[in-house]
């Protein structure tokens, strides 16, 4: 794309109509033959100088783009710039240093002492095994298959009671769904849990965890029966079921008259048991406490990996961002020469365009101002010639911007100096990076030290 508009006769004379110009003036016998100036040729100097304004302005905006990249590239790289990018590394290196230290220590001696407490727990009850807990997804199932069975015996109940039931259906499974509250959510939530403290190593918690499964038991017999001499009864009587059932049951527990009642003796029974033991389950280790005690233990190795690879992120990102710096400052010193060369190479090609525009300019405004003298004087009537076109038209030269530049004066740049600031400024970097982790001790985290079974210290002092 060129710079500078291409200039074209027919176009100029299009515009400005010189012969049109003449003729008009020389009809009214202007200018006098004794005047020195003539309006109609002032009119098309105005406009050739108008174009080359123009082309100045065109001129001096390329020039101050010019001027604003040399002037960046003239600002030499010194050894200071490069030290300057590793100085401030180091810096930003110590700030996360101080701002995260007492973190770090903070974290892994809570660590220490969670770690401490498992231990010690487990030596006290006499455990050498690694504890068993659910995760989140087998809680969620384990909960899940709880209400799973609540709905369906539910269901099954209900459809059993409506038998002789005065509600029939709905009124089945009402009384349903409050019988498979206490059958299902009663061992699901105590008697499950409670059951555990029966492997507990102190003789009174294991007589507690032993009244949990009797407390099931009994309350799994007794009330699963109850249900199915209720049934038994509801489907003779259609008055005072409750009663009914109650004697029967009194008189002889085992005593179920239908098969059905006994059908719905056993399901309630299977399923107050799974709820019992997914109790037993949904809490945890069978030992209670043992797995709450070695969660704190992994929450805590956790938190301090994550601070831990947070702080390394940190530092890495400092790093990376330093040497970056360091490499463009270097980049930057060595192709400034190159730069600056083609800057004045094309500030160079820039100006000979603009004197070969100016040039044309002058031609074509010379050959302009000829038209119109010469059709000026074909139509006067005295056939003078004016004094105003004695003299040969020439346009003003336009200002010079400023001094040129010689692309031939760029000093090259001695590059043996500059790399080895270069090397000594990636060392530096490199030098405080591997400081830095060794003095907030981050040469591994928690987790990547746990099969040697040591915890990586953190010196008080530091």
């Amino acid at each position: 794309m060129k710079v500078f508009p291409e200039l074209l006769i027919e176009d100029l004379r299009a515009e400005i109509e010189p012969e049109r110009l003449g003729r008009q003036a020389g009809e009214r016998g202007m200018p006098p033959l004794t005047a020195t100036d003539d309006p109609g040729q002032t009119e098309i100097e105005e406009y050739v100088e108008a174009k080359k304004n123009e082309a100045v302005q065109v001129r001096d905006a390329q020039l101050e783009e010019v001027d604003r990249h040399l002037d960046q590239l003239d600002q030499a790289v010194l050894a200071g710039d490069l030290e300057s990018s590793a100085r401030k590394a180091a810096t930003e290196f110590r700030e996360v240093e101080q701002s995260e230290l007492q973190a770090l220590k903070a974290s892994l001696h809570e660590f220490e002492r969670k770690r401490r407490d498992f231990f010690d727990f487990k030596h006290r009850n006499g455990l050498d095994r690694e504890p068993d807990y659910v995760s989140p997804r087998t809680t969620a199932i384990l909960i899940g298959l709880v209400v799973l069975l609540f709905v369906v015996e539910s269901g099954l109940n209900g459809a059993f009671l409506a038998v002789g039931s005065e509600g029939g259906l709905v009124g089945g499974w009402g009384l349903a769904l409050g019988f498979s509250v206490v059958n299902l959510v009663l061992p699901a939530l105590f008697f499950g849990p409670v059951s555990r403290y029966v492997s507990h190593i102190s003789l009174l918690l294991k007589g507690v965890g032993a009244l949990g499964i009797l407390g099931w038991l009994c309350t799994a017999l007794v009330l699963n029966l109850g249900l199915a001499h209720f049934r038994d009864a509801s489907a003779d009587l259609s008055e005072n079921i409750g009663a009914e059932a109650l004697s029967r049951f009194q008189a002889s527990p085992l005593g179920l008259q239908d098969a059905e009642s006994w059908l719905l003796f056993v399901l309630g029974f299977f399923f107050s048991g799974v709820a019992f033991f997914d109790g037993r389950k949904l809490f945890g280790d069978a030992y209670p406490g043992y797995s709450r005690k070695h969660r704190k233990m992994e929450d805590a190795r956790a938190d301090h990996d994550d601070l831990w690879q947070d702080v390394v992120d940190q530092l890495r990102t400092i790093r990376e961002e330093g040497l970056d710096a360091i490499r463009r400052t270097a980049h930057q010193a060595k192709i400034q020469p190159v730069e600056r060369r083609r800057a004045a190479e094309s500030e160079a090609k820039l100006l000979a365009a603009f004197d070969a525009h100016v040039e044309q300019l002058q031609r074509f405004g010379t050959m302009l101002i000829e038209e119109y003298r010469e059709a000026n004087r074909s139509v006067r009537f005295d056939r003078g010639h004016p004094e105003a076109h004695a003299t040969p038209w020439t346009m003003a030269p336009p200002a010079p911007h400023r001094e040129r530049r010689d692309a031939g004066l760029v000093e090259e740049v001695d590059l043996d100096p500059l790399n080895r600031q270069y090397e000594a400024a990636l060392h530096r970097v490199h030098e405080e990076w591997e400081q830095t982790q060794s003095r907030l001790n981050l040469e591994g985290s928690i987790s990547r030290t746990r099969s040697s079974g040591q915890v990586p210290a953190v010196d008080a002092g530091s």
